[in-house]
């Protein structure tokens, strides 16, 4: 069901009643009014299916991140030893992806992973331990003057004392940036950082406690311009296989609701690594359900 309130308010979105054996399941979304308010969360995933081509069907792969047009994925795959990012593109989003290739500006034989395109597919955000980011992960960024062109030097993103920083995702306006910390504690807890230009140093992180739990939270995405945003977590079963939870709120100033399960996508394996489309009908993300790390998505 959703109620429209008056023009500029907010409202509530309270859609798809889930019955499973005797338990039951709402999703609560809350977002600026706006016509299409009712599509993306709030409404479940579809089934999760394979995305095949890009590499061998043996190759661990996770770490999506797609263009705005999804003509173009970015991914990290384990092939030679250690992690390096990889990329395809396609004719169509009906079209089957070309078999991939490494991206050779943005590896080194360090590992190289994690990467976030953004919405003009111009600035590319990663993680890597490669030397000249401190003994641990940092995030990296590399851009390029158009889509055709090779990524110029990466470039260290510096955001301030920290042990090691994880998974960062940027979202369309380019302002926002939330990524995975540990901080020095051991588990890891999602943070976001914002800036008021895109030429601009990003501020001093926040750690989004909320959202967070006592064990690992990580891999996060965000859509609807950072009104939505769905993550990894071990908080549920053996607190060592990750799960998919997603959170909402209804404006950049507000709280994120409490993580909900998105229990038509997680299995008894891991999964994590989100990327999702703005509107947050498309997700893909990696899963181990197969028995290594490969990539999936769903459409709701």
């Amino acid at each position: 069901m959703t109620r429209f309130l008056p023009k500029n308010a907010w409202f509530l979105v309270v859609v798809w009643l889930v019955t499973m054996g005797c338990s039951s399941r709402v999703r609560i979304v809350a977002f600026e009014n706006s016509s299409d308010a009712s599509v993306g969360a709030g409404r479940l995933f579809s089934a999760p299916v394979l995305v095949t081509g890009l590499l061998e069907t043996t190759d661990l792969i996770q770490d999506p991140s797609l263009s705005p047009d999804e003509l173009e994925i970015y991914f990290a795959a384990l092939k030679n030893g250690t992690y390096d990012i990889w990329m395809s593109t396609r004719l169509t989003t009906s079209s089957p992806w070309a078999s991939a290739v490494v991206v050779s500006e943005l590896s080194t034989n360090s590992a190289d992973f994690e990467p976030d395109l953004s919405s003009d597919g111009l600035t590319i955000y990663f993680s890597s331990d490669r030397p000249g980011g401190d003994p641990n992960y940092r995030i990296w960024v590399a851009q390029r003057q158009k889509r055709t062109d090779p990524w110029g030097v990466p470039q260290v993103v510096n955001l301030g004392p920290t042990s090691t920083d994880r998974g960062p995702a940027v979202d369309v306006s380019g302002l926002l940036m939330v990524y995975a910390s540990d901080h020095g504690m051991g588990n890891f807890d999602i943070y976001r950082t914002t800036r008021d230009t895109t030429t601009a140093a990003w501020g001093a992180p926040v750690n989004i406690s909320e959202i967070n739990s006592s064990v690992f939270d990580w891999d996060p995405a965000v859509y609807r311009e950072g009104l939505g945003l769905v993550f990894g977590s071990r908080r549920n079963g053996d607190q060592k296989s990750s799960d998919l939870f997603e959170s909402v709120r209804a404006s950049s100033s507000a709280q994120f609701s409490a993580p909900q399960s998105l229990d038509e996508l997680n299995s008894k394996a891991a999964e994590g690594d989100p990327w999702l489309s703005d509107d947050g009908r498309h997700i893909v993300f990696s899963s181990e359900r197969s028995g290594v790390p490969r990539l999936y998505e769903a459409w709701r």
